[in-house]
C-alpha cells in the first residue's frame, strides 16, 4: 500500500506545474524543460525525488536538477508556450544542463531511488527545479500536467555524505 499520489511516503514537499502543457501530435520526439519554484529559504537534504507524470501516453522520462542562478526561468520567461525548449532559445546551450549535478531521474516502472540513512544530495535554497522532460512521438496533440514530489531528511538524520550524480555521457560535453 503507497501514500496517495505516492509510491513513496507523504513527500514533504509536491511541485506542480503552473498549467498544462500540450505536446502536438506530430510524431516526432520532444525534449521541454519546465521552471519550478521550489520556495525553498534554507538548503534542504534531498533523500528522493519522485516524478508523477500527468500523461503516462506521453511522459518517456524525466532529469532533473536544481538552479540558483535564475537563467533557466530567464529562458522560459522568453518564450510564450509554457515550458522551453533548445529551438525556442538560441542561446540555450544544453550542455548547461548536462555539465550540472543531477538528481536522479524519472523512467516508466522504475521506483523512485530513496536514499538510506546517511546520504542525501544538496537542494539549494532559493533555488528552481527544472525538469528536462521527453515527451515521447505521439500521432495526436496530449496534453500534460506532471507534479514532483520531494522528500527530505528528517531533522535528527545525520548526512555522512552527499551524493552527486552526473549524466554518464560516451564525450566529455563542451563547458
Amino acid at each position: 500500500q503507497f501514500p496517495e499520489n505516492s509510491r513513496l511516503v507523504t513527500p514533504d514537499l509536491v511541485l506542480s506545474f503552473k498549467q498544462s502543457y500540450v505536446h502536438k501530435g506530430t510524431g516526432k520526439d520532444e525534449y521541454r524543460y519546465f521552471v519550478l519554484p521550489t520556495g525553498i529559504t534554507q538548503n534542504k537534504k534531498l533523500k528522493a525525488i519522485e516524478l508523477r507524470p500527468g500523461n503516462k501516453k506521453i511522459v518517456h522520462h524525466a532529469l532533473f536538477f536544481a538552479d540558483q542562478t535564475g537563467k533557466a526561468r530567464q529562458y522560459d520567461n522568453q518564450t510564450a508556450a509554457y515550458g522551453f525548449s533548445v529551438d525556442d532559445n538560441p542561446d540555450f546551450n544544453v550542455s548547461e544542463v548536462l555539465n550540472r549535478a543531477q538528481f536522479p531521474g524519472y523512467v516508466p516502472g522504475q521506483k523512485p531511488r530513496n536514499f538510506p540513512d546517511g546520504l542525501a544530495q544538496d537542494l539549494p535554497a532559493n533555488s528552481d527545479l527544472v525538469i528536462q522532460m521527453h515527451y515521447a512521438p505521439w500521432s495526436v496533440d496530449e496534453s500534460d500536467s506532471s507534479t514532483v514530489n520531494l522528500f527530505f531528511s528528517k531533522p535528527n538524520e545525520v548526512i555522512d555524505r552527499t551524493v552527486k550524480d552526473y549524466i554518464m555521457l560516451p564525450f566529455t560535453p563542451v563547458t
